[in-house]
């Protein structure tokens, strides 16, 4: 597995758990697209630029009081693709609390990433992947 790609997602994640944009951005290529077509919500959608990207964490995160996203297993697929299975848990502000699983693919080149896709499904993000190599 690549370590080197492992490392980014984690630290990329722990950046996301501070809500700090600004770090988050750090990690991603140029090109970056965040792919959040198969959510429900009014999040859902393709951003493209890490700007873009930015905006759409930001509103995503923005009505929770605190969160935290956790993986919970790392799949190579290939080189520069990793799967990972998350967990989220989110607190609302009147008190609510939401355990999540889901899945991503990411993709990386030349140390940065490229694309991170997000599935409901664990299933669904390997064939997904597995398409891409």
């Amino acid at each position: 597995m690549s370590q080197e790609n492992v490392e980014i997602i984690k630290a990329m994640q722990a950046a996301i758990n501070r809500g700090d944009w600004d770090a988050v951005l750090t990690y991603m290529a140029p090109s970056f697209k965040i792919d959040t077509s198969r959510d429900l919500g009014e999040w859902r959608g393709v951003y493209e630029t890490p700007a873009r990207a930015r905006r759409a964490l930001e509103g995503f995160y923005e009505p929770w009081e605190s969160w935290r996203i956790e993986t919970d297993e790392f799949i190579q697929i290939s080189e520069d693709i990793i799967v990972t299975r998350l967990t989220g848990y989110l607190w609302g502000r009147d008190g609510i609390e939401v355990t999540t699983h889901t899945s991503a693919v990411w993709t990386f080149r030349e140390g940065a990433v490229t694309e991170f896709a997000h599935y409901n499904e664990l299933e669904e993000a390997l064939d997904a992947a597995r398409r891409r190599e």
